[in-house]
């Protein structure tokens, strides 16, 4: 059963979770929206795949109500056959590109270590561990493909 309530109830309900409590009772799962504006999403990412198919004539359609993580990985694949072009991709995508405020944000949260100290994300980038760096926060970063 979900309840909808209110940004100042669910302020309330986050900080009577942590009051006394030794450690962080809470973790983040954060997606591609905290990279935006400097990482597309996967729509725009889908996008730019679809063009760039259609320039390689490799436009083959998926089935009308395909999961979003199938039509994603479709279109990433028409577009960028080999392993090594879909890192080289993701690599142009990320590289010298500037931290989000939202990772920043998120960062700060990290540092007072009361709501939470876990993050689990599936993004590519390394934003967080950049903001987290510039916080001065010690972290360790565990990845797996």
């Amino acid at each position: 059963m979900s309840r909808t309530i209110t940004l100042d109830a669910a302020i309330s309900e986050i900080k009577q979770a942590v009051e006394g409590k030794q450690h962080p009772p809470f973790f983040f799962i954060v997606g591609a929206g905290i990279s935006t504006p400097s990482v597309p999403t996967a729509k725009g990412i889908i996008e730019h795949c679809k063009g760039k198919a259609a320039q390689k004539k490799r436009l083959n359609t998926l089935p009308e109500h395909s999961p979003a993580i199938e039509v994603y990985s479709h279109w990433f694949q028409k577009a960028y056959s080999q392993p090594g072009q879909r890192r080289e991709y993701l690599q142009q995508l990320i590289q010298g590109k500037p931290i989000t405020h939202a990772n920043l944000r998120l960062a700060h949260i990290l540092s007072a270590k009361t709501i939470s100290s876990l993050v689990v994300t599936p993004n590519f980038d390394d934003f967080l561990s950049r903001s987290l760096t510039l916080f001065g926060i010690k972290h360790i970063l565990c990845d797996h493909p």
